[in-house]
Formats: C-alpha cells, structure tokens, sequence
C-alpha cells in the first residue's frame, strides 16, 4: 500500500520524546530480533530480514533458535539474518540467522487432527482440532440465506426482503451486527463468483468471496495445508482469509493463541491482536467494547459529514464508525484504569497528569466517532454497558508493563498511523479534520506509554529489562509482510477511503509497516538506552513485583 504519511517522521518523533538518538543513524527495518535476539521458538528456524543498515551491538538473527528451517533474509544485514542466509528448508541455524538451504526433511509443525465428530458434508472445508480450519477441495456451495429477523428499535433498513436486492442472482438481504438495520450483501457459490486473489468460503447458509494466496491443499509446498488465518469477520478485526502454512509457523488456528489472541499471517503465522483506533481495555488479553444501542447523548452537532454516497456505502460508513466510536468509547476505560494503576506504582506526576487528559481525549473521540456514525447511519447510536469485570485484576508493575507494551507501545501507535492515513486519504473536510485531530492525540498517548516503560527501565533494573525486552521479542518476532490482499468490493472500499476508513486488508498493511519502521526500531533504541547491567546497578526505591 503507498502510504500517505511518512513512517519515517513517526519513528523520528517517538525517537525524540524519549530522548533517543538512534546509533549512527541506523534505520532497522526488521522485526525478527530485539537488540540482536531473534525468536525464541524451539526448532524455529532463523529470523526474518528486510533491507536495513544496522549500526553498533546489531548482531543479527536467533542463535538459541535451534535447529529448523533456515531464515529469510534480504540484502543488507539486519537484527534478523544476513545477506548470505538462505531460504528455508535448512538447517542447523547459524549464529547469523540465515538458514544454510539443505535438505532436511520438515514437518508441518500444525497438521489437522481431524475432530471426533466432523459433519457429514463439509463443502471441501475441514475443521480440524484447535479452530485449523483447511482448504482442501474446490466444490460448489448451497446458496440459502436466512431471512433477515426483526430489527432492534430505530435501526435503519436498506432492505426488505431478498428479492430488494436485485445487484445479481446472489445478492440476499441481511441483518447488519453493528447498525441493527438490514444491507444487501453478495454471496457465491464457486470460486468463479470472487474476484481474483479470493476464493468462495462455503457456509452453513450463507457463503462469501475471501481474500486467498491458494485455493486447495494442493498449492502449497510439501505437507503444509491451505488454511485460514487471521480473526473471525465479525468477532475481531473484520478479516478473514486463506493461505499456505509455513514451516515456522508459530500456531495453527485460534485455541493455539493464549490470551484470547487469533491466529495470523504475516509471512508466519503468529499470534496477534486486533488493528483499530483506539486504545484496545485489554482484560485477559481480549480487547472488551460495548454494544452499540439506540442513543443520542454521545453525538454532537458540531459535525457534519457529506453524505453524497449511495445507501450501501452510507450503511457500511456506520458499521465502520460505530466500530471506531466503540472502541474509542472503552479506550476512556483503559486510561481509567492505567491512571490508577500509575497511582499505585508512584509513577511520576506528569505521567499521570498525561494519562488523566488521555482518557478525556478518548471521550471525545468517542463523541466525534457516534456522531459520524450516527449521521451516515441516518439514527442515533451510542455506547451501551461497558462490561468491567475482572478488569481490574493485575496490578504488579509486571502486568502493567505488559499491558502498557500491547495497549499503547503497539496498540496506539498503530492507531495512531491509522487514523493519520484515513485523514490523508480523506475527502470530506469534516472527516479529514476529525481524523488528524484522532491522530494527533493517539500519537500523544502512544508516546505517554513508551515514557512510562522507559521509566520503569530506569526504576526496576534487570526485571524490568528483562520483561520489556521478552514482550517486544514476543510482539515482533517475525515480519509482518505488508502485502496489500484483493478484496471484494471495490468500489466500496473506495468510498470507504474517501470518508476516512481504510480496507481491513489495507490496515493490516499499515499495522506491518508501523511495526517494522517504527516500534521495532524505537525498542531497540529504548533497550540500548539503559543497557541491562548498567540499569541493574541504577539506584531504585522499590523491587518490581514477580
């Protein structure tokens, strides 16, 4: 995806609120290490390089990874492997973190162990232990969609019935999660139905065209399978999507994930979470929203978007809204919760005074993203009950750094590079506006949550290092390859971009780029800032809690 915004300028920014100067220069590009350790996965095979030029203690690649396929390495030498590694299958890794090419017999380290009682006609879709869930024959899908069902009070309907939708012979009326209303949606029935680069994904009822690198089993390299990864459509980040597994895959479906996360692919698979605006009130490692109901007290009258698109983009621009508003809506929880928690640890007072002001900041995102979705949806929308159980549990300065890492030092400074391309990309003034003033103040509070692990680097010692350095080494430990993937509906998605939202798939994208040029170097440079020993020896009042 050409971006709009410069990856260049926001690495350089954090860079600067920290206080850092990165070594001579250096611009790292690769994930698959920090501070020159590479993944910890036994039997993994070497990290993963990218073009880089890498300065001073930038010893590339995963000497403890063992034995495995070899690392996938570019020209230049990185913190994940060097020029001269090869391409997997290889072994055994050399200290670089390139594989040596030979011949050693791989397994799929995720094969499908069918289930006990699998159905009687699976459409060429086998779901196998642990939510795998493979490609292994092209057959023709039933095409039966449900009726609708009746609408909550105040949703807005596109349509009544199946025969409203006449785009083609397999448009079908259904009921929207996020609006409550009805919208005419596509179905098919053959992989001849999607556009290219997607495949039919036959369902109980209904089937639909999702992005795929393979069609069938037979596709991929040896005994790896064509699998689905990334998140449900409707349960986490709104994309689905099939490809080949690979040999240093780290999970294989959803239940592989601890914490809640899901299974996805970004050259291998690996476990994520979701990509949005916001910062994600994580509790057990889900990011928990509210439901949206019919209300009007979260919308304002100050904006007021153009509404010069058809009735289909207007309902998706709602869903896509509401979504955001959501999640904006519990970020004032997470700022709720990780003042107090800075209360706790005697964090100092201007951490605490930034992350009060954060958490007024996500209220009136919230404010701002009700009343978009409010507008292009034609009925008022709000946030319902916010579930706050067990969400105040773990408070050691442990937790805290765990969370901090995956809800701001990740989470909001892709947030932050989201919504400052949807600003870009905008065409609606109104839109554009609302969207740099998002991206201004996510990129404040992204910045807040590097200071406080930078403090805490200082204040703990070793503990600390040890934590910061495993939870980036967990998040990073491969590259995200951002490869923009076909989608359905083109035009749609261009009406989306031009009210600010991008693509799931364009999202993704941005999520890999933010991860490679921007958070991985900036932990690097944050790790290098207090060196392990050096901050072992650094006075400090109070041990962290193990």
């Amino acid at each position: 995806m050409a971006l709009r915004i410069s990856p260049r300028s926001w690495q350089l920014g954090l860079y600067a609120a920290l206080g850092l100067v990165p070594s001579c220069g250096a611009v790292v590009t690769s994930e698959s290490g920090i501070d020159g350790v590479g993944a910890d996965t036994p039997g993994a095979g070497g990290g993963v390089a990218a073009d880089a030029a890498v300065g001073p203690d930038a010893s590339g690649g995963s000497a403890s990874a063992g034995t495995g396929a070899g690392g996938v390495a570019a020209a230049g030498t990185s913190f994940g492997g060097s020029a001269s590694g090869g391409v997997g299958p290889g072994g055994p890794v050399p200290e670089d973190g390139g594989g040596s090419g030979g011949n050693l017999n791989l397994a799929n380290p995720f094969p499908c162990v069918p289930l006990a009682n699998p159905p009687v006609d699976d459409f060429g879709f086998q779901t196998c232990e642990g939510e795998l869930v493979r490609r292994y024959a092209e057959r023709t899908c039933t095409f039966a969609p449900p009726q609708p069902g009746p609408a909550p009070d105040g949703a807005v309907d596109t349509c009544a019935t199946h025969e409203g939708c006449n785009a083609s012979e397999l448009s079908f009326c259904e009921r929207d999660r996020w609006s409550g209303g009805t919208i005419c949606s596509e179905a098919c029935q053959t992989d001849a139905d999607c556009a290219e680069g997607s495949i039919c994904e036959c369902g109980a009822e209904v089937s639909r065209c999702v992005p795929a690198t393979c069609t069938t089993d037979a596709d991929c390299e040896g005994d790896l399978l064509c699998t689905l990864h990334s998140a449900d459509p409707f349960e986490n980040c709104g994309y689905r999507a099939y490809g080949c597994q690979s040999y240093q895959d780290a999970c294989g479906g959803n239940l592989d994930c601890d914490g809640g996360g899901f299974c996805s692919d970004w050259g291998t698979r690996s476990c994520d979470g979701c990509v949005s605006i916001g910062r994600p009130f994580l509790v057990s490692g889900e990011a928990r929203v509210a439901a949206a109901v019919a209300r009007s007290d979260w919308a304002t009258a100050e904006l007021a978007p153009s509404l010069s698109v058809g009735p289909v983009s207007r309902a998706a621009l709602a869903r896509e809204w509401t979504r955001i508003a959501l999640m904006e809506h519990a970020s004032i929880a997470a700022f709720a919760r990780f003042t107090l928690q800075l209360l706790q640890v005697a964090a100092p007072q201007d951490l605490i005074e930034q992350s009060n002001r954060a958490m007024h900041d996500e209220a009136r995102h919230a404010r701002m993203a009700f009343t978009l979705a409010s507008a292009y949806g034609e009925q008022p929308v709000g946030p319902d009950t916010l579930d706050m159980s067990d969400s105040m549990n773990g408070w050691d300065v442990e937790s805290l750094l765990v969370t901090t890492i995956e809800e701001g030092c990740i989470g909001e400074t892709v947030a932050a590079m989201i919504a400052a391309e949807g600003s870009a990309r905008a065409e609606d003034p109104v839109v554009r506006a609302a969207l740099a003033e998002i991206a201004d103040d996510e990129n404040r509070h992204s910045q807040l949550a590097w200071r406080f692990v930078a403090w805490a680097l200082t204040e703990y010692g070793q503990r600390a290092h040890d934590i910061v350095r495993r939870e980036f080494q967990r998040h990073l430990n491969t590259r995200l390859a951002a490869t923009a993937l076909s989608v359905p509906g083109q035009e749609l998605a261009i009406d989306l971009r031009r009210h600010g939202v991008l693509s799931p798939s364009q999202s993704w994208s941005l999520a890999a780029i933010a991860r490679a040029e921007v958070i991985g170097p900036c932990a690097i440079e944050l790790l290098r800032s207090v060196p392990a020993p050096f901050a072992d020896n650094r006075p400090r009042s109070r041990e962290l809690v193990a």
